[in-house]
């Protein structure tokens, strides 16, 4: 049986989840920068899941964007976890769109 506890702590994880990717979304309203990551992320996506499964689309978009920031953090104006959640929000849009394509 599942205590009520559990189930409690992990609504709360989820509820600051969505709040972090709500934000993200506002950020990428806002930013240019971010809306970028965004519509890269969502098209790759559909590139890239034409080829493979949308699991693994979605995991070499992910490490795409992931590289790109570690690029950023050595080379570049730094590592930047919004650009990330942009990413992030551009494969979750992706994959819940990909079936109208």
């Amino acid at each position: 049986m599942i205590k009520p506890s559990i189930v409690i702590k992990s609504l709360i994880v989820i509820k600051a989840w969505l709040l972090r990717l709500w934000l993200a979304a506002e950020v990428l309203l806002l930013q240019e920068d971010k809306r970028q990551h965004f519509l890269y992320s969502f098209f790759l996506l559909l590139l890239f899941i034409m080829f493979v499964p949308a699991y693994w689309a979605a995991g070499i978009v992910f490490l795409i964007g992931l590289g790109k920031e570690v690029w950023d953090h050595y080379c570049g104006s730094g590592f930047c976890w919004f650009d990330m959640q942009a990413n992030l929000l551009g494969i979750l849009v992706g994959l819940l769109l990909w079936p109208l394509f």
